[in-house]
């Protein structure tokens, strides 16, 4: 294999060595808000600060959210690091924060009489220069701070030290002035400056409101103006790199260009909003930029290629109401709204947002409060602020207006308020103008409920609903979560944040967790200073028993069956102990790879190394959770391993998981990372294997749908536009027979990895007397089904060696979900087939959980993701595994094509409204429409999820 086939050198490692350090649990919300800030620790980690007034650290080998805390107060305007510290301004506390790298707090400057905006380090003088109403200088090693009147009183919105040279002016003022920090005597006045960057060639850049850009060159002490020839509006930030120099501007636009010639070496707009800031990595490779539409994107320097994004998954919350018997209606400072029902856990969303034109002509959308809601619909007010073009904090003209949106139909209407309103809101901030007295209030209200102290231990809460209903406080706060307070004891519970349009994560004060599998991925645990996913420690710490077990309002009979459900779980995956393994116990695995994570081949290489104290025995490999090797690893030998794996990538996203067994079944930490294949490749193809039988050599099990819903499916994935050829296969009635599924295996053999492979099966599932579940082919003895039946597990052996990563098998049949042989009972009383024109497709043994309710089995799935070994498909079942599947003329097919045909056809199915349909979703709508249709008798489920490989299906 060629070198050059992989981008950059290998040395880029990921090692976990087994210490015995307890995983702690780390939920990746991001920030709730705008960021303004980031700066590189090294050439894997950076650090974001945000209006949140969070600083987060992300680990860029893993791609997580490596820690965060709440370092102020309120929005956090500039971060700075020098050798031992990293440094934090914070504009709505007025002061300047020092922090070691082990973010303990040194040291707190202030706080200052007056808005503080902007601060730089001269490291040459161990100097703070901090800017605000006035210039201060503040001395590391002495800890006095002068106040600089050498300037006239301003507001310093940047302020750039380096080479005992400090530049400090505004955006706002329309000037900068280059002071000479030994004699701090004035050396130089420029105006229209908005931005400034020193480089190490004697060189400073400025860059104007105008997106204009001069370069002073002190050694010959002249100023040249560059001519950009570009769209840049005001420019924000701009560094010289190397041979680069990197411009930011106000629409969100980044450009690199060379330094000797100025020509372009790539550009593009990044932010919907304004790029606050950039940082390149010491080794000059990565360059990370972030924006006030709160989203981080990593990208190579030298290419521009997007490595990774990282999307702020919470808002501030702005209002709170409760409704109904256990619902909450939620609006967000972001514009989304949200109904929650905290029983079902059932999440309508919903997001008003500003035109990109409003955006660009300083307009803002501030959300303000929830009027009312009801058992369908909810209306808000909010505002839109027209700012003056200088001086965002001045407010030029105000306008309330009214959204009601239906969040049954997910209609909404939104009209202007005749209300008249104050257009000179001025103050710090008209945000703050606007919500202050709403604000007060609401605090002033918790301290009465519960204290002074816990307003004052969590200063972010900003509104709460007292619920004699459910016997809960529950508190919103800044950063958007929710905590869940037993009114009678005033104990912290839990904390809720909601994620995305349907998705959740509960946490409870020893880290445990309850979440929705879409929200899983945004947990991972750190485990030595390292970050890794959550699938090896979901086990341990997935526990809603424990979380949800706590809430006033859930029952004791519910929290006995989440028990039963964990322990089903822990059973299926073959864990006896509920405790968390020892980590120096584990076997201990190494990663070499190429830092820059692209690839411009399929071919794809990657160095392994794993040691053990017992014999080694297994070697797992995946990408997007399909096995590399075989379910459950290749089998290795020894205590010491290593080898160079050979993998085939597809185009775009590759994300790749390695872990080592030994002989007593422990497994390493798993490592992850993620390749990015930015080859072109061909349109992947599509293979559709549809199975359909209404008729049987034993006429009386003859059902009505079931070959069209084969033959409606088949049309309907012939007209998919996400894929090139559609290769079909389709076998109806008197054609499924055992002789016929060499058929299948030989048009699935010639798929290729990048392709989708779908198989449907409609008709008769039938059970024989041990629990073995058969899909009923033609000829098949009804009686006894073990003879000429299809054994499921005939067909997943079909998909095992299936190249294609993109695999899902849907089953319109009975008992088609899996069975836990312990809850359930055969029942010799034979149900009635038909109601009211709905015929179940049941045949066979009858089987009757003991459970009332969904069986342990189906709870757990229901709860958990699926993280045991598998071939990487996702097999959706149309009902659990002690029901019927329905069909009927109202619908013209089974009930659960019917609902799958009409998420697909209607479009009901794309739940985020991105025009494309994913797995995720589609089994979503349909799981939601069976329920709704069969008024709860047919409960779809899975056999097996790919949580990992959520790929669009149409």
């Amino acid at each position: 294999m060629q070198s050059d086939k992989i981008i950059c050198v290998l040395f880029f490692v990921v090692f976990f060595k087994a210490t015995s350090q307890t995983p702690i649990p780390v939920i990746q919300t991001g920030h709730s808000g705008g960021i303004n800030d980031v700066v590189f620790l090294s050439d894997f980690e950076f650090v974001t600060a945000g209006e949140d007034g969070k600083l987060i650290v992300w680990d860029i080998a893993t791609n997580t959210q490596k820690s965060s805390f709440k370092a102020h107060y309120g929005n956090i305007a500039s971060i700075k690091v020098n050798e031992n510290y990293l440094f934090s301004c914070s504009s709505s506390e007025r002061n300047v924060k020092i922090w070691d790298y082990d973010f303990n707090l040194i040291d707190v400057i202030g706080p200052f009489d007056s808005k503080i905006s902007s601060f730089d380090v001269l490291d040459s003088l161990q100097q703070l220069y901090i800017g605000g109403d006035y210039l201060y200088r503040y001395h590391l090693e002495t800890k006095k701070l002068d106040t600089l009147k050498l300037v006239s009183p301003s507001t310093f919105d940047c302020v750039y030290a380096f080479k005992n040279r400090v530049l400090v002016g505004g955006a706002y003022d329309k000037h900068a002035v280059l002071i000479d920090a030994e004699s701090l005597q004035i050396i130089g006045v420029f105006n229209q400056i908005t931005v400034a960057g020193f480089t190490n060639a004697n060189t400073l850049y400025m860059g104007s409101k105008n997106g204009n850009l001069k370069a002073l060159n002190f050694n010959e002490n002249k100023i040249k103006s560059l001519s950009l020839k570009s769209t840049f509006t005001r420019i924000n930030r701009v560094q010289e790199v190397g041979e680069y120099i990197i411009i930011g501007d106000s629409e969100g636009k980044l450009e690199v260009r060379k330094k000797n010639d100025f020509t372009v070496v790539h550009s593009s707009q990044i932010h919907t909003k304004s790029l606050q800031s950039f940082a390149v990595s010491p080794n000059q490779k990565l360059i990370v930029t972030t924006g006030m539409d709160g989203k981080i994107f990593l990208r190579e320097l030298e290419t521009g290629w997007l490595l990774n994004t990282f999307i702020s998954t919470c808002a501030p919350i702005a209002d709170i109401k409760s409704f109904g018997a256990t619902a909450y209606g939620l609006l967000y400072e972001d514009g989304s709204l949200r109904v929650w029902d905290v029983i079902t856990n059932t999440i309508h969303s919903k997001k008003i947002v500003p035109s990109k034109y409003q955006m660009l002509n300083n307009w803002h959308f501030l959300p303000y409060e929830i009027i009312e809601v009801d058992e369908s619909k909810m209306s808000i007010i909010f505002y839109k602020v027209k700012t003056a073009e200088n001086n965002p904090s001045q407010a030029l003209k105000i306008e309330k207006w009214i959204a009601k949106w239906n969040f049954l139909t997910n209609d909404i209407y939104i009209s202007k308020s005749n209300d008249k309103i104050n257009n000179n809101t001025r103050g710090t901030y008209w945000k703050d103008a606007i919500l202050q007295n709403k604000n007060h209030s609401k605090k002033e209200q918790l301290m009465s409920i519960v204290g002074d102290n816990f307003v004052k231990e969590h200063p972010h809460v900003n509104n709460y609903v007292l619920d004699d209903r459910l016997g809960m406080l529950t508190i919103t706060d800044q950063e958007g979560a929710l905590m869940l307070i037993d009114i009678s004891t005033r104990e912290l519970l839990c904390k809720v944040t909601l994620l995305g349009y349907t998705d959740f994560i509960y946490v409870d004060n020893a880290g445990y967790y309850y979440a929705s599998k879409g929200a899983l991925n945004f947990i991972g645990f750190k485990v030595d200073d390292k970050m890794i996913g959550f699938q090896q420690f979901d086990i341990y710490f997935n526990r809603p028993d424990l979380v949800l077990g706590k809430l006033p309002f859930v029952s004791q009979e519910f929290s006995e069956r989440l028990s039963l459900a964990v322990e089903k779980r822990h059973l299926k995956l073959k864990n006896t102990d509920k405790s968390v393994p020892n980590i120096d116990e584990l076997p201990t695995l190494k990663i070499k790879t190429n830092d820059i994570k692209k690839s411009t081949s399929p071919d794809f290489f990657f160095e392994i190394e794993a040691y053990s104290v017992n014999e080694l025995d297994k070697l797992n490999v995946m990408v997007n959770g399909v096995p590399v090797f075989e379910v459950g690893g290749k089998e290795i030998s020894g205590k010491v391993f290593s080898e160079q794996i050979n993998l085939e990538l597809h185009e775009g996203l590759n994300s790749i998981d390695a872990y080592v067994e030994d002989n007593r079944g422990f497994r390493s930490l798993m490592l992850s990372f993620d390749v990015e294949g930015v080859f072109k490749s061909v349109k992947p193809d599509l293979y559709i294997i549809t199975i359909g039988s209404s008729l049987y050599q034993q006429k009386e099990y003859n059902l009505r749908y079931a070959d069209k819903d084969a033959m409606d499916v088949a049309r309907l994935f012939q007209k998919n536009k996400q894929f090139n050829h559609k290769y079909q296969l389709s076998l109806i009635n008197e054609e499924v027979v055992l002789e016929n599924l060499p058929k299948i295996d030989s048009l699935l053999a010639q798929s290729k990895i990048q392709d989708a492979v779908i198989f449907f099966i409609a008709g008769h599932g039938v059970l024989d007397a041990n629990f073995n579940y058969y899909l009923a082919a033609y000829d098949m003895d009804f009686l006894h089904p073990e003879v000429r039946g299809i054994p499921y597990e005939r067909i997943s052996e079909s998909f095992k060696n299936v190249k294609a990563r993109n695999k899902v098998i849907l089953l319109d049949a009975c008992h088609s979900g899996e069975i836990d042989t312990t809850e359930v009972t055969i029942n010799d009383q034979a149900d009635e087939q038909s109601i009211e024109e709905i015929q179940f497709r049941a045949v066979g043994i009858n089987v009757t959980s003991t459970q009332f309710g969904l069986s342990s089995l189906d709870l757990s799935k229901s709860l958990f993701a699926d993280v045991s070994d598998s071939d990487g498909s996702t097999v959706i079942s149309s009902a659990s595994g002690t029901e019927y599947a329905m069909e009927s003329s109202a619908w013209k097919n089974g009930l659960f094509t019917y609902c799958l045909l009409d998420g697909v056809k209607t479009k009901k199915a794309d739940f985020n409204q991105d025009k494309e349909i994913t797995i995720n979703e589609l089994r979503r709508y349909i799981n939601n429409k069976v329920q709704e249709l069969s008024n709860g008798k047919q409960n779809p489920t899975s056999r097996i999820e790919n949580i990992k490989n959520d790929f669009v299906i149409f």
